[in-house]
């Protein structure tokens, strides 16, 4: 029937390998889709699946975008790195891949999808990808958004807000001066 040849009964072994699969592989992914929602953290394998499915191609950035989404620092360093000998520019690496990453986590987080500790794990990896382009976006004169100052007060030791806040204001593009934790008023202002 696929091949063009009509017979008096539709035999599946008739059919070329290739045809087979192509028949048989809606019916796969569907099956698959179902076995995926009774599966714990599967967001992101289900996101890939209808990208996939729809047979879009990620392109780089968006692999980037999804490293952060994971938290794979060695990952986004990595593509990071790739990028940048592509030619794409800082800036865009920054926009287009880190920026939309922790974007995905921020509304995640809002939803009571992910908690405290996978926000800490993709802002380390965007902090990582961020290492490699902040000398870049220095020395291509752009300029930061604003300043902030940032400490925690004192008689608290825990830094883990703060430097959630810290990672997350860098990457958007603001100027960050930690002082530190435990800090005195007056510290603040000197």
């Amino acid at each position: 029937i696929l091949s063009g040849k009509i017979t008096g009964t539709f035999n599946p072994l008739k059919i070329p390998v290739l045809e087979q699969i192509l028949f048989y592989l809606p019916f796969f992914l569907l099956l698959f889709l179902k076995i995926l929602i009774y599966f714990p953290y599967t967001s992101f394998l289900i996101s890939a699946l209808k990208i996939y499915v729809r047979g879009v191609v990620m392109d780089k950035l968006s692999e980037l975008s999804l490293a952060v989404e994971k938290g794979n620092a060695p990952g986004a360093k990595e593509l990071t790195d790739s990028l940048l000998s592509e030619g794409i520019s800082a800036q865009d690496i920054l926009n287009k891949g880190l920026l939309p990453g922790m974007e995905v986590i921020g509304v995640k987080f809002k939803n009571n999808e992910i908690y405290i500790p996978e926000v800490l794990i993709a802002a380390r990896a965007m902090s990582a990808a961020m290492d490699v382009i902040r000398p870049i976006l220095i020395a291509t004169g752009v300029e930061p958004v604003g300043k902030l100052i940032i400490g925690t007060v004192k008689g608290d030791l825990h830094d883990i807000g703060k430097n959630l806040v810290k990672m997350m204001s860098q990457g958007a593009g603001i100027e960050v001066i930690d002082i530190g934790t435990d800090c005195s008023p007056e510290k603040f202002f000197d």
